[in-house]
């Protein structure tokens, strides 16, 4: 039974803004996005003598049904290629639920990506992110796997090209939010129709330094997060007063990053809070 096991690593957003609103609802996005080296652990198989889809998981958060994204895009992939072989996920789930670290989309575009090689599909990352839009907004991103500019409703990918190696604490007051429910709320005080005008693609900021990164941090989400959510605003005081060189909320919350310029300036400031309770994780972007 052919198998895989596949690193299904979590992201964080440098920049979420919010430029638009289409009508049925969804909202334009224009973001910076990377991938961390910190994520999830997933083991995939094959069985042509068998027929549909297992998934187990060692975190009881997660629906075992066709509400998991790793179910639903197996059942895109089977589609996709013609197949109805049963598809085993065994997901180690080490990534936080309701955290703004794309852990469910992570791991939906792995699926995509295991059952292309697994079933030698020779699709390429731009075919897989057309089947991952369909799951969801960042799961073109992750079938890219590579630092990028996301605009769109997340469809539009345009990877960047030698992204410098940032140190990052990961800060979450271990409970999730709902992200469907920031967007409504944030909607609700933006009553008014955005015009999708994000800036081209083309014409972006240089990024070689972590504090020209630092400057370009931006979350439009962050304050309908913190009102409900107060200690997101805490834990970014803490990392500023660690010595952070630029904080942030990653997508619609709850967890907070910090950026530092140095491995040990973040591992000194990782020591430093740990004794407030919150989960922490030490980690760096990917390219």
């Amino acid at each position: 039974m052919p198998e895989m096991t596949v690193f299904s690593p979590a992201k964080v957003n440098l920049r979420l803004a919010v430029v638009g609103r289409r009508t049925d609802g969804y909202h334009w996005l224009d973001m910076l996005m990377v991938p961390l080296a910190f994520g999830d652990e997933m083991q995939i198989a094959v069985d042509s003598a068998k027929a549909g889809i297992e998934f187990e998981s060692n975190c009881g958060e997660i629906p075992q049904d066709e509400h998991n994204l790793c179910v639903r895009a197996a059942q895109l992939m089977q589609r996709t290629a013609h197949r109805n072989d049963r598809v085993r996920i065994q997901l180690d789930k080490r990534i936080p639920v309701g955290a703004g670290l794309g852990g469910g989309s992570s791991n939906a575009a792995a699926v995509i990506a295991t059952l292309n090689r697994l079933w030698a599909l020779q699709l390429s990352e731009t075919d897989l992110a057309s089947l991952g839009v369909q799951l969801g907004a960042d799961v073109p991103f992750f079938c890219f796997g590579r630092p990028a500019w996301v605009r769109g409703i997340g469809e539009i990918v345009h990877c960047i090209n030698d992204f410098l190696e940032l140190p990052i604490l990961l800060v979450n007051p271990r409970c999730g939010v709902v992200t469907s429910t920031i967007f409504r709320s944030f909607a609700q005080s933006h009553p008014f129709q955005l015009t999708p005008v994000p800036p081209d693609a083309s014409v972006r900021p240089l990024l070689r330094s972590v504090s020209e990164v630092a400057a370009q941090l931006r979350n439009d989400l962050e304050a309908v997060t913190t009102q409900q959510l107060p200690v997101v605003r805490e834990m970014r005081w803490a990392l500023d007063a660690a010595g952070a060189v630029g904080t942030l909320m990653s997508g619609s919350g709850s967890t907070v990053f910090g950026l530092f310029n140095s491995e040990e300036a973040r591992d000194r400031a990782a020591a430093e809070l740990a004794p407030r309770g919150w989960w922490l994780q030490a980690t760096q972007s990917i390219c």
